[in-house]
């Protein structure tokens, strides 16, 4: 894995996941896809709940459930 990690995406394994959490492990310069858009992105800052978007010049802002990685086998 590529990119600096995110803390905010760390867990202990005990805890139920909260609606506001991601489903992968998010990190600085990770492709993601923007599934409103159809457009594929780098991520440039993460934040607890929202995720910055770099698409062609254009920043995007990204949710748990607006975003995607486009290396699946980065879910956990």
């Amino acid at each position: 894995m590529n990119g600096q990690l995110s803390l905010f995406d760390i867990q202990t394994g005990n805890e139920k996941r909260k609606p506001y959490e991601y489903d992968f492990f998010r990190y600085i310069g990770q492709k993601v896809e923007l599934w409103r858009e159809g457009k594929v992105g780098i991520i440039t800052k993460i934040e607890p709940y929202y995720t910055d978007v770099l698409v062609d010049d254009e920043e995007f802002i990204g949710t748990p459930t607006t975003i995607c990685p486009v290396n699946k086998e980065e879910y956990r």
